[in-house]
């Protein structure tokens, strides 16, 4: 944000207008692709996702104009992100497990922790290094070599291999191991029976209201800090700060899930994050890095259990059409 928008004389409100674009361009991207998710599996999304988002990671290094940015990063760029990103891999992982659908999409999104502790100190290395058009190229030959190799061994669903979920044998499923995922296939719903439902729109806007928290932050930490009178170096690890408790609790949080009721732990994991803003807030203000190193934290612990507990609720989502 801060040397691309002294160098293109942007304000903030400017350059964060793509994520806001994307948001709305991923809604109605995973309107698109969620039907056929179900029916074709994930590699051939996250193949073309990959090059998608590779192509607009690399044409980002030349942006000159304002619409440019919001062409490249609000759409082409979310679209591909769409594509190989949570709906499509979560999509996939709640087939597999049903049993340990918890721990294994919590295993799962170790991989977002992990770009947060790995990826923001190497990409302020990178600017402060060869800039930050060289950044973008960087970022773009980076999600070719990790993701492809990924998106080549993606499976459908066990039944297409004569499998069952959570790696049950027939025997297991004969003496009634697998009754937990035969009623996850029984109370499943269709798109159309799950929309008349009231608690899919309040499950839209609790989990949306949670988003907002990571993109704000992912965006805001640095300019908030550095506004503040710490340097970028501190802003940037601040996010590492987060990521780490988050990347640690993730496998904790899929072990409570998978033995616990989701929505009370839903709510422990949102209001940790709520309570983590206002220290961040207060702790910027007294100029406290104390008080960030523990605010971050506890951010991190929160976002580390709404990450697996929102696709865990949603994949268990089962509510008849008439109430």
């Amino acid at each position: 944000m801060v040397p691309m928008s002294m160098e293109l004389d942007w304000t903030r409100a400017e350059f964060t207008l793509p994520r806001t674009i994307g948001q709305v361009v991923m809604a109605f991207t995973g309107l698109v692709i969620g039907a056929w998710v179900d029916q074709q599996g994930a590699r051939r999304f996250i193949l073309i996702g990959t090059v998608i988002l590779s192509a607009a990671l690399y044409a980002l290094s030349f942006t000159q104009t304002l619409w440019q940015w919001v062409l490249v990063n609000g759409l082409i760029l979310t679209v591909g992100a769409s594509l190989i990103g949570n709906l499509v891999v979560n999509v996939t992982l709640s087939k597999w497990f049903v049993d340990f659908r918890g721990r294994a999409v919590a295993f799962a999104a170790m991989g977002v922790s992990f770009a947060g502790v790995l990826l923001t100190p190497f990409c302020s290395w990178a600017i402060d290094t060869y800039g930050w058009r060289d950044a973008w190229q960087i970022l773009s030959l980076t999600t070719l070599l990790c993701v492809i190799p990924t998106a080549l061994v993606m499976k459908r669903r066990p039944e297409d291999f004569g499998l069952h979920p959570d790696g049950r044998s027939s025997n297991e499923i004969g003496q009634g191991l697998g009754q937990k995922a035969m009623d996850d296939f029984n109370n499943s719903l269709t798109r159309r029976e799950a929309v008349r439902t009231a608690t899919f729109y309040m499950l839209v806007v609790a989990f949306g209201l949670f988003v907002i928290t990571i993109q704000v932050m992912l965006l805001q930490t640095v300019p908030l800090m550095t506004d503040a009178g710490f340097d970028r170096t501190t802003a940037a690890l601040m996010i590492t700060v987060a990521s780490v408790p988050a990347l640690l609790s993730k496998p904790i949080w899929g072990w409570l899930i998978d033995g616990l009721d989701a929505r009370p732990l839903a709510a422990i994991s949102a209001g940790a994050t709520g309570i983590s803003l206002f220290v961040i807030i207060f702790a910027t203000q007294q100029q406290s890095l104390t008080g960030l190193i523990f605010g971050f934290g506890l951010m991190g612990i929160g976002w580390g259990g709404m990450i697996p507990l929102q696709k865990v609720i949603w994949a268990q989502f089962a509510v008849p059409p008439s109430l």
